[in-house]
């Protein structure tokens, strides 16, 4: 046992030994890890300088229930008197806010953004955001080295060709065919890399985030974002109700036309039979007064109906409140300048330490061997 742990405390000596050693071997060999370290801060330098540069545009949106507003306490108070009894039970359809992800990655969605114009402050210019990825942006270099390395075969394929960017779309139906070529397909891919959609389960907050090359521009995107999504939720809720509003009306306009001829009818037959004396004059006055009965009431019916549909359509319309609109943002987004150099220099360090280390042990083993 004596034997045992002396040889235990020799070893650890000996390890204690080994440890300062390398310390002092790293210590002898800082220059070494000077150029190194130096070396790589150099390449994270070139790589925030050859990066491209990107703002983004964050906004917090809340969707809310349009009967949790005043008007739909207003309603629930007032609905009975109104005769709206039946529309205040009715329950609505509610869309949940993780389909919102949905609608903003949909081909429509995308078109309908893509052909929004915005201004590009340092471009000097107000264009289409399609129009910009596709005849306006310049990519990084970065991006050039990839293209004209994993991307060459599409690369050389577009350099022979004489085909331009061609139009997209102004706006494309949920309930049609959808018919676009692969470069069109290519943009609406890459807008979608721009722009993204964080749900909070918890308080269901939105936050959407638009990243683009210039800052005005991504402030101006996630803007018309909003407006339709707004857009796209409102059609979604209310499509049904407005269908009907719209048959109503229709039908309100006609009955106002008719009630109004047999009005006219009516009273230029009682203008000229002021006392009519023949039983066919008593005859066709009382058809005119029943059908002019008739005519009202339906068209009174119509109206009250009309303004149920319109309480109707304004209770389905959903509201989206912005909580923290789109600002439009200060400093640059990528390249993360800081995060780089520091990784830059961590990576420089450890890579150099281990090098001096793994070899002076190295060394120290053949050493060891020999003797």
């Amino acid at each position: 046992m004596d034997e045992w742990a002396e040889a235990e405390k020799g070893a650890g000596e000996e390890q204690s030994v080994d440890v300062k050693a390398l310390a002092e071997t790293v210590w002898d060999k800082r220059r070494f890890v000077f150029k190194v370290t130096g070396i790589f801060i150099i390449i994270g330098i070139l790589i925030i300088l050859l990066s491209p540069v990107e703002y983004k545009a964050e906004a917090t949106l809340l969707s809310e229930d349009q009967s949790s507003l005043p008007m739909g306490g207003l309603l629930q108070q007032f609905g009975g008197m109104l005769g709206l009894g039946k529309i205040m039970q009715s329950q609505k359809e509610n869309l949940s806010p993780e389909l919102y992800t949905e609608i903003v990655n949909s081909v429509p969605f995308q078109v309908q953004l893509l052909n929004r114009e915005v201004t590009f402050t340092k471009y000097d210019t107000t264009v289409s955001i399609y129009d910009f990825w596709s005849e306006i942006y310049s990519p990084s270099v970065l991006t050039y080295l990839k293209s004209y390395t994993f991307g060459l075969p599409s690369k050389l394929k577009s350099i022979f060709s004489d085909e331009r960017p061609p139009p997209l779309p102004e706006s494309l139906s949920q309930d049609s065919v959808v018919e676009l070529n692969k470069y069109q397909l290519k943009i609406i891919k890459a807008m979608r890399r721009h722009l993204n959609l964080k749900i909070d389960d918890e308080d269901g907050l939105v936050t959407l985030t638009v990243t683009m090359p210039d800052a005005r521009a991504a402030a101006e995107t996630g803007h018309a974002a909003i407006e339709l999504l707004n857009k796209y939720v409102t059609d979604y809720r209310t499509h049904q109700a407005v269908q009907y509003l719209d048959f109503v009306e229709k039908q309100t306009e006609q009955a106002r036309q008719d009630f109004y001829e047999i009005q006219t009818k009516l009273a230029v037959f009682q203008d000229q039979n002021i006392n009519p004396a023949t039983a066919k004059a008593k005859i066709q006055l009382k058809r005119l007064e029943s059908k002019n009965n008739l005519l009202f009431n339906l068209y009174n019916s119509l109206e009250q109906q009309l303004e149920q549909a319109k309480f109707k359509v304004q209770q389905k319309t959903p509201v989206i409140t912005v909580l923290e609109p789109v600002k439009v943002p200060v400093d640059n987004y990528k390249p993360q300048k800081k995060l780089i150099i520091i990784v830059a220099l961590l990576v420089g360090l450890i890579l150099s330490v281990f090098y001096i280390t793994t070899r002076s042990i190295l060394q120290g083993r053949e050493t060891s061997i020999v003797k």
